[in-house]
């Protein structure tokens, strides 16, 4: 079977390329009859010629319900969408951007249908309505008063924040006090010498540094993942705020942990992720692997007095709680080794 479809593939192949027409009349066909074949196996009583009908001309049949139209309607904007993904990977944004454009412009005339009560806006109405509005963003970008208004609010944010989550992780900390294991508490910046997993071969800052840069991007990575663009200015560390909580063990069955809070500013919000990475025994050695990482984050306002204390209490629990079952989690792992030793 394999064979019979390398054969086929490579008299495919042999066509290639297609002019710009033929893919088009092939890209038309695929979408309509993979829409009428995936709706019609969930049930959809859609005939072939009913669902191109639809999709290239928009008008509907008498006697089929409205739903079967919209199912219709969405599998083929589901494909336009992959599509539209496809070419962004190979750096062709047309598609997706048209998509944005066309989104856009349904969701103004839908708001202004609300606010005017009319049911149709002209193409030169939105142009004129979007033209004000963009006019108005240079404006703001432009005034450098607003702006440093904006920066100093979102440092006052960050820093009351940053004060917030040391204030609950000290007293976290005095509550969880143990002969066994040691918490500190520190800011990233200013630490030393004071940090898990330090040997004589290995000088503080240089791991400090190496270790944080691995932990942003793999904050970024996944708040990006998320919709949430994370530049690499945002994440320089003089607009950043990292609050970390380290335990140091000097048991062999106790992990050492850091849980790490980062207080990112975003042009309109400020995002509180927190990351916890426990160490794992390798050789009777602790090493970290900073891809085993559990992250979350909440969003919020770029204004202090917006916040919600107590949803950022129970922000800090949630963190909190889950580095001590991760440190928890370990301890079984290895008690469990010692026993199969």
């Amino acid at each position: 079977m394999f064979e019979e479809l390398a054969i086929l593939k490579k008299k495919l192949d042999s066509y290639r390329p297609l002019d710009s027409n033929k893919m088009a009349a092939i890209g038309e066909k695929l979408r309509i009859e993979w829409t009428y074949n995936s709706n019609a196996i969930e049930g959809n009583t859609l005939s072939l010629s009913e669902t191109a009908f639809f999709l290239r001309e928009g008008l509907t049949s008498k006697g089929k319900p409205l739903s079967e139209y919209l199912e219709t309607r969405n599998h083929a904007e589901a494909q336009e969408y992959y599509q539209a993904l496809d070419m962004a990977d190979k750096k062709d944004y047309t598609l997706i951007i048209e998509m944005i454009e066309r989104e856009v412009t349904r969701t103004i005339t839908l708001m202004l249908n609300v606010i005017e009560g009319r049911d149709a806006f002209s193409k030169e109405d939105l142009k004129r309505r979007l033209g004000i509005f963009e006019e108005r963003i240079e404006k703001l970008d432009k005034d450098p008063i607003g702006k440093a208004v904006d920066e100093e609010k979102r440092r006052h944010c960050r820093e009351r924040i940053y004060q917030f989550l040391e204030k609950l992780t000290k007293e976290m900390v005095e509550e969880n006090k143990s002969e066994m294991v040691r918490f500190g508490v520190e800011d990233y910046l200013e630490q030393t010498s004071s940090y898990p997993l330090l040997t004589a071969a290995q000088e503080a800052q240089h791991y400090i540094k190496r270790y944080m840069s691995s932990v942003l991007q793999n904050i970024a990575q996944y708040l990006n993942s998320r919709n949430i663009i994370i530049t690499e200015e945002t994440r320089k560390a003089e607009e950043t705020s990292i609050l970390q909580l380290n335990l140091i063990s000097q048991r062999k069955y106790i992990p050492q942990g850091i849980l790490t809070f980062v207080i990112l500013p975003t042009r309109f919000t400020i995002i509180i992720v927190f990351t916890i990475n426990i160490s794992g025994l390798e050789k009777d050695e602790e090493i970290f692997d900073t891809t085993q990482q559990v992250i979350d984050y909440i969003q919020g306002s770029v204004l202090w007095e917006d916040w919600d204390k107590k949803t950022l209490e129970d922000f800090f629990v949630k963190a909190f709680t889950e580095f001590l079952k991760q440190i928890e989690l370990e301890i079984e792992k290895r008690r469990l080794r010692e026993k199969r030793i």
